[in-house]
């Protein structure tokens, strides 16, 4: 496995003052990485901030974005561009849960930028950027169990999940040779709040539980230290997405199944407010 450390001394997260993200800050923060955190709550990015400075002693960044907006990569540039950065995390991602015509078009297409669009405008502004770069660098995608086929009642999130891990594994198979790494991390259900505590469904009815969110950011930096071009994280959801899905059941009928659990743990509709996931 690939130590980090040599592609630079920065490393670029997005969606890293909570969840999965947060956990990925705090252990590259651990391994003496500078980081610049993009969120778009600038109390929790300061929260974040002086909590890894106080305990890594590392120098942290802040800018409050929303990478679901047209101009976000011109203004998180002007924060990198003369940073050393030579690892990106592109954690920011979320969506909502309920049936695909009872949510209006606006959250559909948010869903896409969020999840979609925005990994396709950091991965290709990084990897143009590494390719020029000595040391060449690391980018990490997030995708998810929910991309492994479509999920009923998440029809658009898995919809974006799916094109990340299909971008991912292409892009890694370009950049192979050139020395860029780029990873897709599929996590399935993990123990953040917004999973616990779904406003749109009750998650923790599913017959999955969530891992630990430490344990998906140890995981997913494994495999992007191991250049892969998917991991998906945990042993449980590798059987379920690959024995289950492909071999026990056929793809329509795991595609019913999923949908019939979602159903039934969908719970009155919320504000249709797009949630990270």
């Amino acid at each position: 496995m690939t130590d980090l450390r040599r592609f630079g001394e920065w490393a670029l997260i997005t969606g890293g003052t909570s969840g999965i993200g947060e956990a990925v800050a705090e252990r590259l923060a651990a391994r003496g990485f500078n980081l610049v955190l993009v969120a778009r709550r600038a109390a929790e990015l300061e929260r974040c901030a002086t909590a890894l400075r106080a305990q890594h002693a590392v120098e942290v960044r802040t800018r409050a974005l929303d990478v679901t907006q047209a101009d976000f990569l011109s203004e998180l540039t002007s924060l990198t561009d003369t940073l050393d950065i030579g690892v990106v995390i592109a954690c920011a991602g979320g969506g909502d849960l309920d049936a695909f015509t009872d949510r209006p078009l606006a959250n559909h297409v948010a869903v896409l930028q969020l999840n979609a669009t925005a990994s396709v405008v950091l991965l290709h502004h990084f990897a143009r950027r590494f390719q020029g770069r000595s040391n060449r660098g690391a980018i990490m995608l997030f995708g998810s169990t929910m991309g492994l086929h479509g999920i009923p009642y998440g029809a658009t999130y898995s919809a974006a999940k799916a094109a990340v891990i299909a971008l991912g594994e292409a892009v890694n198979a370009e950049l192979k040779d050139a020395g860029v790494y780029v990873t897709v991390v599929s996590p399935g259900p993990t123990a953040t709040p917004l999973v616990v505590q779904n406003p749109d469904a009750d998650l923790m009815s599913l017959p999955i539980k969530p891992m630990a969110v430490g344990a998906v950011a140890d995981e997913a930096l494994k495999a992007l230290m191991r250049n892969e071009p998917h991991h998906v994280v945990g042993r449980l959801n590798r059987f379920m997405g690959n024995l289950v899905g492909r071999r026990i059941l056929s793809r329509r009928a795991s595609v019913g199944l999923w949908g019939a659990l979602l159903k039934k743990a969908l719970r009155p509709s919320a504000s249709g407010a797009l949630r990270p996931m």
